[in-house]
């Protein structure tokens, strides 16, 4: 059977080695003959770690449909700019944008029929609530300004309205951050302890970076030679 050709290593990982190498000037050495993977998993789990190398590795994402409840939790405990080890969010509008109807139910619905069709309900009902609420004011604006209303005067109502929507309401946003702050993510919240729609969401983003940059995460992947 033929061989499974070798990964190629992404730019991220050859930019943290690249790091950390000049710090040594270890071009040349016998460190020379370790891969990139055998390099930054010597760097970065020593036993004095030189972790900041991996604050190198910019990875962004686009998330897609994620309940304003992780959001809120992603940007309260880890979220920051990106000056700091944590990130920077580019997130939805909710005085530009009008709501989907996109909801998200919390695992623990998920196999629980009854609570899953009383979220349904709720969600159902919260979102027809938003809607005539931002139809009432628009025609209200209309009534009193005989035009509808465009720019600020529509973000007024949008704005004024978005609270109203349940937690659990989807949003969307792009976010950049970096190995080592999602290192610190996955060890904090891809955790039996940790909240069960943010244990959910931690795990899915932990996948997808060990697939994709495997030596960037040497504390979850075992060693290897790439």
């Amino acid at each position: 059977t033929a061989s499974t050709p070798a990964r190629r290593v992404t730019d991220n990982e050859l930019l943290c080695e690249i790091a950390g190498r000049k710090c040594y000037d270890s071009f040349a050495d016998a460190g020379a003959k370790r891969t990139n993977g055998e390099y930054l998993r010597s760097m970065w789990q020593g036993r004095v770690p030189h972790r900041s190398t991996g604050y190198h590795a910019k990875i962004s994402f686009f998330f897609a449909h994620i309940s304003r409840r992780v959001s809120h939790e992603l940007i309260r405990n880890y979220v920051g700019s990106d000056r700091d080890e944590e990130g920077s969010p580019s997130q939805e509008s909710t005085r530009f944008t009008h709501h989907p109807g996109v909801y998200i139910a919390h695992p623990y619905c998920l196999d629980k029929p009854e609570e899953l069709l009383r979220f349904e309900r709720s969600v159902q009902l919260n979102y027809e609530e938003y809607v005539e609420t931002i139809q009432r004011k628009v025609s209200l604006f209309e009534a009193a300004n005989g035009k509808k209303p465009v720019g600020l005067d529509k973000k007024r109502i949008y704005e004024s309205t978005a609270g109203d929507l349940h937690m659990s309401c989807g949003t969307s946003f792009i976010w950049t951050t970096n190995s080592m702050a999602l290192t610190k993510f996955f060890h904090e919240r891809d955790d039996e302890a940790a909240d069960m729609e943010m244990c959910r969401f931690a795990r899915t983003v932990k996948r997808v970076c060990l697939q994709r940059w495997p030596n960037l995460f040497p504390d979850f992947v075992p060693a290897r030679s790439a």
